[in-house]
């Protein structure tokens, strides 16, 4: 089954609303059983790209249940991602990159501008639609400060 750019889209933002619901189960139900997750960016001071964080789905399961354990900005975070392109494979699926902002707003009500950067998802054809095969978060921002244990 061919996957059209629509649904890529969809894909994409539902991620993002399940997890600013911090809804994971609904996260992972648009997800394949091999999924990986990583979050990376560039530091320009060591001259070379880090990884910071590297899961496949069953560390990044027992990284949603340890969340209840960690120390966390409290407040909500808004994710807001714009499909820039989508580069469809010869398997019937694509490698969408979007640009990623993600908000947080304290307990007071105060929001501000957390962190910049991209999604680089690979999706993968699943039988009622598309589903995330792959997620890296590539931050531009790099100062996110204590506290920020949330999935991004």
């Amino acid at each position: 089954m061919s996957i059209c750019n629509e649904q890529m889209r969809g894909l994409i933002g539902r991620t993002c609303l399940s997890l600013d619901e911090e809804n994971y189960e609904s996260f992972l139900k648009n997800c394949t059983d091999r999924f990986s997750y990583r979050v990376t960016t560039y530091s320009p001071e060591l001259g070379k790209e880090m990884v910071w964080l590297e899961h496949d789905r069953q560390g990044y399961e027992l990284l949603l249940k340890m969340l209840p354990q960690h120390v966390r900005l409290q407040g909500r975070f808004t994710r807001q991602a714009v499909v820039c392109d989508v580069a469809p494979d010869e398997n019937d699926g694509a490698t969408v990159i979007s640009q990623l902002t993600v908000v947080h707003t304290d307990l007071d009500g105060e929001s501000r501008l957390l962190l910049a950067g991209r999604y680089v998802d690979k999706v993968e054809s699943g039988e009622s639609g598309p589903l995330l095969a792959s997620r890296e978060v590539r931050l531009d921002t790099r100062v996110l400060g204590p506290g920020i244990h949330m999935p991004i």
